[in-house]
Formats: C-alpha cells, sequence, structure tokens
C-alpha cells in the first residue's frame, strides 16, 4: 500500500504539489511514496463529488488529501474556507477515511501560495523580464487602487496572469507552475495559512525519519 495519493481540483494545482513532494526536506517530512491526481470536475466538481469518488483508493493508499480553490467551489456565498473543508472532511469520514484523510480549501486560490516568495516567480520569467515584475505588479494594482499587497492576497490568479500575459503574452500553463514550485522557498509559503495546513498535516503523517 502506498503512503499518500493527493486529489487536486485541477491541473495547475497537480503540478505544483507534485514538484514540491519532490522536496520533501523543504518541506519537513520523510521521503513519501505517493500519487498526485486531478480530479475532472474542477474545484466545485471536486467539492461535490470528490469524496464519493475516492472510495475504490482505500485499499491503495494510507492517506489522502484533497485541494481546490474556495473561489469558484460553489461555496463563496455559503461558507468560509475553512467551514467547507471541514464539511468536506466529514463526508470523507462517512466513507471511512477518518483519521487518515484531510481537505484543504484554498483561499482565495493556488496562486496566494506563490506571491509568498516573488523571487521564485521571478526566475521562472525570461532572463530579460526578471527586473521587471515588480513595476507590473505595481501596474496591476494601481489598475485596481489596490495596494501591492492586498492584490497578491485578493487577486493572486488574475495577478499571475496579469505577468505572464506581459512577458509570455500567453496565460499560465501547469508547466510553469511546476516550474515556479521547483525553486520556491517553502519556507516563505508558510505565511499562507493554506500552504501552513497542508504541510501542517503532511509533517504530522509523515515526519521526518529523525523523528519516527
Amino acid at each position: 500500500m502506498r503512503d499518500l495519493v493527493v486529489i487536486t481540483a485541477d491541473a495547475d494545482m497537480e503540478a505544483v504539489m507534485k514538484a514540491v513532494l519532490q522536496r520533501p526536506l523543504a518541506l519537513g517530512i520523510r521521503p513519501v511514496d505517493h500519487e498526485v491526481r486531478r480530479h475532472d470536475g474542477r474545484d466545485s466538481g471536486l467539492f461535490q463529488h470528490g469524496p464519493d469518488a475516492t472510495r475504490s483508493l482505500k485499499g491503495d493508499f494510507q492517506r489522502l488529501l484533497m485541494l481546490w480553490d474556495f473561489h469558484g467551489s460553489g461555496q463563496e456565498r455559503k461558507a468560509t474556507a475553512e467551514s467547507s473543508a471541514a464539511a468536506l472532511c466529514s463526508r470523507l469520514d462517512a466513507i471511512s477515511w477518518k483519521g487518515i484523510s484531510s481537505g484543504v480549501s484554498i483561499d482565495p486560490e493556488l496562486e496566494e501560495w506563490l506571491w509568498h516568495n516573488p523571487a521564485a516567480i521571478e526566475k521562472w520569467l525570461p532572463a530579460g523580464d526578471r527586473g521587471k515584475l515588480g513595476v507590473w505588479v505595481e501596474d496591476f494594482s494601481g489598475s485596481r487602487g489596490e495596494t501591492v499587497e492586498s492584490a497578491k492576497r485578493r487577486s493572486p490568479k488574475e495577478l499571475l496572469e496579469f505577468v505572464c500575459v506581459r512577458s509570455l503574452k500567453r496565460r499560465p500553463r501547469p508547466q510553469d507552475y511546476a516550474r515556479i514550485a521547483e525553486v520556491a522557498s517553502l519556507a516563505d509559503w508558510q505565511c499562507s495559512p493554506t500552504f501552513k495546513a497542508v504541510t501542517g498535516q503532511l509533517r504530522a503523517w509523515f515526519p521526518p525519519q529523525s523523528l519516527v
């Protein structure tokens, strides 16, 4: 039986989790035999149908983690990210994953993690654009009448797309997320409450070998 299966709501999240789980030392966990899978229904589909879809995995994995964006989940006007995650976890418990599963609703979206370490985003940009990131972030936040920090917190996805279009003339792709996650400071990402929740759960399940 393998250690862990991670179910994500989209390909970008899948790419990030594949990258960070290859960095157990940075996560503060032991190496984990894992698989990362993408749910076909995106955020709302994962929230609605994800727990039922895990029934067939019970005999293959010791632990299960589900991740989705709060924005886009259909719960934004009904609950908080924390209460919607708790509701999903209760459904996992009812499918006999009690004590061996967890779910985190990323508030507002995955990109919030990335902006806690802008240096990694700058490294992802072509060399000729690396000095422009700060200006582009200020352009975006100014156009919305927000501070830079507010834009990173409230509109992280739109901000990353803005930077990508300015630099690469296209929207971000899963491989872009993977490249950022491969070099990001996961210590800086700990400033994100939802990334901290993910790593906290992983550390509880898979502590460093010296602590086992």
